[in-house]
């Protein structure tokens, strides 16, 4: 009997644990996904639509799966985690296209830095043997010069500028909000989780909590017969 008590006992705050518990992971669950919700309807991000996606397969080479993963909200405002992760895949892909296109296929933000610097040593020495005369700190001014002159003579000078276009715009910004985007995803699968283990632990602390609360049966007394006296 005493253990019996000691048991039920236990069971009624195992189970008022785990019903607080669920609440508060049901809660913060459901704050996550409204909070995420919220920000991004702010953000007026438009999803493109079918046709626009079919038209950049077509004329960009944008890849088909990624196309795809979008497909199911096409041209819908973002409004949940959900669509974040593909639309992330997207921006990645058109930073990849972008450098295609500007003909530097398989770079990315560290290695555009690293072929900027080679191009600009290249300008230099190129600056410095079409004007001997120069010291180095007008060989310095005049390859910065041509950096930003969209009518350089100088093909090094025109890759700086591509390059620089490349790291500064696409690959910084797409990347900011390629990483934005992918942090969203991850707090928003955080958000599902809790969501989920707070409704096991709802249902699971009812259970328990009933067992220690449901009334015990009553033990039924023993009888003993005595032999009659013959």
């Amino acid at each position: 009997m005493g253990k019996s008590i000691t048991y039920r006992a236990l069971a009624r705050v195992l189970g008022v644990a785990l019903l607080v518990l669920g609440i508060g992971c049901l809660i913060g669950g459901n704050f996550a996904n409204g909070f995420i919700s919220s920000q991004l309807s702010k953000q007026e991000i438009d999803i493109p639509t079918d046709k626009s996606l079919d038209n950049q397969i077509a004329k960009t080479g944008l890849n088909a799966d990624v196309a795809d993963g979008l497909r199911k909200w096409a041209g819908q405002t973002m409004s949940n985690g959900d669509q974040t992760h593909p639309y992330a895949e997207y921006i990645g892909e058109h930073m990849r296209l972008a450098a295609s296109t500007a003909g530097y296929p398989e770079v990315n933000f560290k290695k555009l830095a690293g072929m900027i610097s080679d191009q600009k040593a290249a300008l230099t020495k190129k600056v410095t043997a079409d004007n001997p005369t120069m010291s180095d700190e007008q060989v310095a001014k005049q390859v910065a010069a041509e950096s930003i002159n969209p009518l350089s003579k100088y093909d090094e000078a025109l890759a700086i500028q591509t390059l620089t276009d490349l790291r500064s715009n696409t690959f910084f910004m797409g990347s900011m909000l390629q990483g934005t985007l992918l942090n969203v995803w991850g707090w928003s699968l955080i958000g599902k989780i809790a969501t989920i283990a707070g409704w096991i632990l709802v249902v699971g602390g009812v259970l328990l909590g009933g067992a220690g609360f449901w009334p015990a049966k009553k033990a039924t007394p023993a009888t003993s017969t005595n032999p009659q006296e013959s």
